[in-house]
């Protein structure tokens, strides 16, 4: 990444397409609980605030590459995750 600005554009985009994706899941499969919907679409924008919130409070003492490294590995793996439930849904 270029820098953080870029970094968390990213991130608000790719959280703005799961939670499309999900709501349209929800919309057009064949009913799934709306329980379930909320608390994905909740984890979402948890995600969201958390990562946006780790690359504007970076942790004392760690490599900024390193840290920033790690944190787009984990936001890739979370997004896979969220996906996978996103699949579930229908």
């Amino acid at each position: 990444m270029a820098n953080k600005r870029d970094l968390k554009k990213l991130i608000n985009y790719s959280s703005s397409e799961l939670f499309a994706e999900c709501i349209a899941v929800s919309l057009y499969s064949s009913s799934p609980e709306q329980e379930n919907v909320d608390s994905l679409l909740r984890s979402i924008i948890d995600m969201r605030n958390d990562y946006v919130e780790r690359i504007c409070h970076v942790e004392p003492g760690k490599n900024p590459k390193e840290y920033f490294d790690a944190l787009i590995q984990d936001f890739n793996q979370q997004i896979g995750e969220v996906l996978e439930q996103i699949n579930s849904l229908n």
